[in-house]
């Protein structure tokens, strides 16, 4: 089962079911789908450990594959591991859960750019070592982010103007690119383990 690109681009489509044989959502499919509120991933009810067959296989959402799309919450299947992309930049997303264990990897550049709404981040993005340029860009009102252990690079601008971002921590951040969190609300800042920063990254 495929989907193309530009499948649904600018469409008045309301709600859709990504089959779990899906591996991938190409670009910009739902670009611009004003009235998408809501995105299912078929899972099945068998034990995931001993059925995966049963399970969403989607590992890739592609890159802008929901920007400026309607929809306002969404939970990632166990399986994705990369968010390309612009893949919900400007969208009206609240709020990102996951469906099992993250075991997402990597969060492209402006791949959350400018949701406006986006309050909450439910669950800890353990296996992610970058957070990419821009990634969080302009989300004024998200109060939260959890991260593991993994993480070890702050891009330029990755959380600039999150507004309503008062505290965060990091266990073992090597870099912290220009203006990561310039514009930001943030009063604490914790890394328990800071292994070497540059001066021309410094400068929030």
């Amino acid at each position: 089962e495929t989907i193309y690109y530009h499948a649904f681009e600018g469409s008045s489509i309301t709600e859709i079911t990504i089959p779990r044989s899906i591996k991938s959502i190409p670009i910009r499919v739902f670009k611009d789908c004003l009235n998408l509120k809501t995105v299912n991933f078929e899972n099945g009810d068998l034990n995931a450990a001993t059925h995966p067959d049963t399970v969403s296989q989607l590992t890739i959402i592609g890159a802008y594959a929901f920007e400026n799309s309607g929809v306002q919450t969404i939970k990632f299947p166990s399986n994705l591991t990369t968010i390309c992309e612009g893949a919900f930049k400007g969208s009206a997303l609240t709020k990102i859960a996951y469906n099992g264990n993250c075991t997402l990897r990597t969060i492209d550049k402006s791949a959350f750019e400018n949701c406006a709404e986006l309050v909450e981040m439910n669950q800890s993005f353990d296996r992610v070592s970058i957070i990419s340029e821009n990634a969080f860009s302009g989300c004024e009102k998200l109060k939260t982010i959890s991260t593991g252990n993994f993480v070890e690079t702050i891009s330029a601008g990755a959380f600039k103007n999150t507004k309503a971002l008062v505290s965060v921590t990091f266990d073992n951040v090597k870099m912290i690119g220009k203006q990561a969190f310039a514009g930001s609300g943030l009063i604490r800042f914790t890394v328990t383990q800071f292994k070497e920063i540059k001066e021309e990254y410094a400068k929030f």
